[in-house]
C-alpha cells in the first residue's frame, strides 16, 4: 500500500508540475517575461504559491525550463540523418524538422530570444544551443566534403554562416512580421541556398 500511495504522488506531483508549466507558457505566449509574475501562474494553473516553490526556484527557472525544452525539441527534430546519397535532401528534411519545432515552440522561443539579450542565464542557454548545432552542422559539412559533395571549406565559419542563415530567417519572419511562410517551401529554400554554397562542382550540376 505504501508502493502505491508513493506512486499515486508522485503522479499526482507531475500532474501539478506539468500545469504549472502550461500555465507558464499560455501566459508567456501574451505577456513580456517582466509583466509575468508566479501568482499569475500560480492562479492560472489552480495552484498555490507554496506549491510552485516545491517544483521551481523563482519565476525565471520556470521559463528557463520552457526554454530548454523548447531547444532540446528542436535539436532532436533537426537531426535527420546524414546521407551522403542524398546530401540536398539531408539538409532540406533537416531544415524542414527545425523549423516545423521552431514555429510549434515559437511562444517560448519569443520569451528566450527576447530576454536573452538582457540576461545571462538565458543568454547561455541561447548560446548553447547555437554551439551544438553549429557542432553537428560543421560535422556534416566535413562529411560532404571527405566524400567531395561539398567544397573543402573552412567547416566553423561555414557552419557559422549557414546555421545563421536559417536561424535568422526564422526569427525575423516570426517575430519580426508574426508569421512565417510555408514551412515546407521556406525549407526548401533554404537548403536550396544552403546546398549551393557549399556544393562541388560536381555534385551541383546534379543538384537537387
Amino acid at each position: 500500500m505504501r508502493v502505491r500511495a508513493k506512486r499515486g504522488r508522485r503522479v499526482s506531483g507531475e500532474i501539478t508540475r506539468q500545469q504549472l508549466l502550461a500555465a507558464a507558457r499560455t501566459i508567456g505566449a501574451s505577456k513580456p517575461l517582466t509583466r509575468i509574475t508566479v501568482d499569475q501562474i500560480t492562479t492560472r494553473a489552480g495552484t498555490s504559491r507554496a506549491t510552485f516553490y516545491l517544483y521551481f526556484e523563482n519565476r525565471d527557472d520556470i521559463f528557463l525550463h520552457l526554454c530548454r525544452e523548447a531547444c532540446e525539441l528542436l535539436y532532436e527534430k533537426a537531426g535527420h540523418a546524414w546521407s551522403a546519397a542524398s546530401p540536398f535532401e539531408s539538409i532540406r528534411q533537416a531544415t524542414l524538422s527545425y523549423g516545423e519545432a521552431f514555429t510549434r515552440n515559437a511562444d517560448v522561443l519569443r520569451l528566450l530570444y527576447t530576454a536573452a539579450p538582457s540576461d545571462a542565464r538565458f543568454a547561455a542557454l541561447l548560446n548553447s544551443v547555437r554551439d551544438r548545432f553549429l557542432r553537428r552542422i560543421e560535422r556534416n559539412l566535413r562529411l560532404g566534403a571527405d566524400a567531395s559533395l561539398f567544397e573543402p571549406l573552412d567547416p566553423k565559419p561555414t557552419a557559422r554562416a549557414l546555421g545563421g542563415m536559417v536561424e535568422q530567417f526564422l526569427v525575423t519572419s516570426l517575430f519580426a512580421n508574426g508569421e512565417l511562410v510555408d514551412v515546407d517551401e521556406a525549407a526548401t529554400l533554404l537548403a536550396t541556398l544552403w546546398y549551393r554554397a557549399v556544393a562541388s562542382k560536381t555534385a551541383a550540376s546534379s543538384a537537387t
